[in-house]
């Protein structure tokens, strides 16, 4: 074996060290049709608003889960301009719970501020998780919006935290603005006024702990954590899943005694996957040049829709069909020269 020379990087020093908070974000979005159709100019409109509105310093870490090529290769530009600090790529889908496996466990800094690759940052986001993080005791997850999805479900920990606790101030209502829970439904394909009739049912507690205001619940499409609680929480095994795991977080979470909470301002929205006139507006205002325009259907459109779903068998056989063209377009490409 022959060896010539001395490689340059062996008495050289690295300027870099970690910034405290790692902004983690997965991104799955495997073609640009259907469902995904629009997703390339959300995703874009999620980083740029956490580009812009997160103060430095922080390292901003994304881990591609198997998508197409013109988000692979967006996400590769924004890291040649070292706009993402770690990009991690993955060549095909190994689920939502199998990315944290990975991202977390490489995240350099000792507060992960995770992300969905659909969510909307406001200017101030990260600096309201932040309070509540270091105001509260023992706090496992905060999010920047109390979904209602599950408000009053695995915060044992939450509730007790706050009956034993002499300086917190508990409310119980309808506390949650109307209008941030019918924003909600549109995003996650939700009808609004069911979703706000429900939500009148719903058991709504906002805590103030020290004067500070947080909201009985956390998301796992978004949330602000420490490293170590984050790690532990994890589940020891993987189970190949690709989605619906993700309640194992939040069980684990309040299970081992932390708190589940949000931030009582809305500062962060889940944009969902269409453009509507409100998140174009934020695209114009952050520079971001949109590819796709959002053609809704029309009002006949949709009622023809709705006729052939009540059809029998209809929406199970469309179903069927549409998740059988999803994986042969998703299949990965086995031909080494493509």
């Amino acid at each position: 074996m022959v060896r010539i020379g001395v490689n340059p990087a062996r008495d050289q020093k690295s300027e870099y060290r970690p910034a405290p908070v790692t902004v983690a974000c997965v991104v799955h979005i495997p073609a640009l049709v259907g469902y995904h159709t629009h997703r390339l100019d959300i995703l874009k409109l999620c980083l740029a608003s956490i580009l812009q509105h997160t103060p430095r310093p922080f390292d901003l870490m994304v881990l591609d889960n198997g998508s197409c090529a013109e988000v692979g290769e967006y996400l590769k530009a924004l890291h040649a301009q070292g706009l993402i600090k770690f990009l991690i790529s993955v060549d095909e889908n190994i689920g939502k719970m199998g990315a944290f496996q990975i991202l977390f466990r490489a995240a350099p800094g000792e507060i992960i501020a995770y992300s969905d690759d659909d969510v909307f940052h406001y200017p101030g986001w990260l600096e309201g998780h932040l309070e509540i993080l270091n105001t509260y005791p023992n706090v496992g997850l905060v999010s920047g919006f109390p979904a209602l999805a599950g408000i009053d479900h695995r915060v044992t920990s939450t509730l007790a935290f706050a009956q034993e606790s002499p300086e917190v101030f508990e409310e119980e209502g309808n506390l949650v603005p109307e209008a941030w829970q019918r924003e909600f439904a549109l995003s996650t394909g939700r009808d609004p006024e069911v979703w706000v009739a429900r939500s009148q049912e719903v058991r709504q507690k906002r805590l103030t702990y020290r004067g500070v205001k947080a909201y009985v619940t956390a998301a796992h499409y978004q949330f602000v954590t420490r490293k170590e609680v984050i790690l532990e929480a994890l589940p020891e095994e993987w189970t190949g899943k690709l989605m619906r795991e993700m309640w194992l977080i939040d069980e684990t979470i309040d299970r081992l005694g932390y708190l589940r909470l949000s931030t009582a301002e809305r500062t962060v929205s889940h944009m969902g996957n269409l453009l509507d006139g409100r998140w174009l507006g934020e695209a114009e205002k952050l520079g971001i040049e949109i590819s796709t325009r959002v053609t809704l259907p029309s009002s006949g459109r949709r009622g023809l829709r709705r006729l052939l779903m009540r059809l029998p068998g209809v929406r199970w056989f469309l179903q069927g069909l549409y998740n059988r063209l999803f994986w042969i377009l998703s299949a990965p490409d086995d031909d080494p020269r493509r």
